[in-house]
C-alpha cells in the first residue's frame, strides 16, 4: 500500500498544478519626461586643440580690462546625461575679479537634492587674443569632486555666453559648449 500511495499522491499533485487557471500578466511601461529641455542652445564645435595642449601654467592671467565683459554671475540648469532618470546638473559661477572666482556644481533629482556640492575657487587665463574664450584655472576645491576634471572654458559669441566642461556631459558622452545664463 505504501508503494502505491506515494506515486498516487505525486500524480494527484502534478495534475492539480497543471489544471490551475493560467493567468496573463501585463506589464506597463510608463515613460516620464523631464521638464528640462533635452537640447539647449550650443554653438558648433571648432578646433579647440590648444585647450588640450596647453598646461595651466601657460595661460596668461586676464587683466582687469579684459575681465570686465566676463564679470558677473552665471547660472545653468542642464539635464544630467551621465546620471539616471530626471536628474539635473546645476552650475553657479561667480566671477568677481580675474584672480578670484567661484564655481559651484551640484546634482538634483525631482524628489531629492544631492548635498554634495562641489565648490572650486580659482582664476582665469586668456585662451585667445580676441578675448572670446577664457579658461578656468582651479586652485582650491571643497566637496566630493575627487577625480573629476575641474577645468572649464567660458566662451562669448554674439553677446551670449557658453560653458564647456568635463563636469557637464552632453548627450552621447560628448562635451559641448552649452549656453549659460548671465544673471548679473
Amino acid at each position: 500500500m505504501k508503494k502505491s500511495l506515494f506515486p498516487t499522491l505525486l500524480l494527484i499533485g502534478l495534475l492539480s498544478f497543471s489544471c490551475k487557471e493560467k493567468k496573463t500578466v501585463e506589464t506597463k511601461v510608463v515613460k516620464t519626461e523631464s521638464k528640462i529641455k533635452a537640447v539647449q542652445d550650443s554653438i558648433p564645435e571648432e578646433n579647440d586643440e590648444e585647450e588640450v595642449k596647453k598646461s595651466d601654467l601657460e595661460y596668461e592671467v586676464l587683466d582687469n580690462n579684459s575681465f570686465q565683459k566676463w564679470k558677473g554671475e552665471y547660472f545653468l540648469e542642464y539635464k544630467d546625461y551621465a546620471g539616471e532618470g530626471n536628474a539635473v546638473i546645476k552650475v553657479k559661477l561667480q566671477l568677481n575679479e580675474p584672480e578670484f572666482n567661484n564655481l559651484w556644481i551640484w546634482w538634483e533629482a525631482p524628489n531629492e537634492k544631492n548635498s554634495d556640492t562641489i565648490s572650486i575657487f580659482g582664476s582665469f587665463g586668456k585662451a585667445d587674443e580676441a578675448n572670446t574664450k577664457i579658461k578656468f584655472l582651479p586652485e582650491v576645491e571643497a566637496g566630493d569632486g575627487r577625480g573629476m576634471e575641474k577645468d572649464y572654458f567660458l566662451y562669448e559669441k554674439d553677446n551670449k555666453f557658453y560653458i564647456k566642461s568635463g563636469m557637464i556631459p552632453s548627450e552621447y558622452g560628448e562635451h559641448k559648449k552649452i549656453l549659460i545664463k548671465k544673471v548679473k
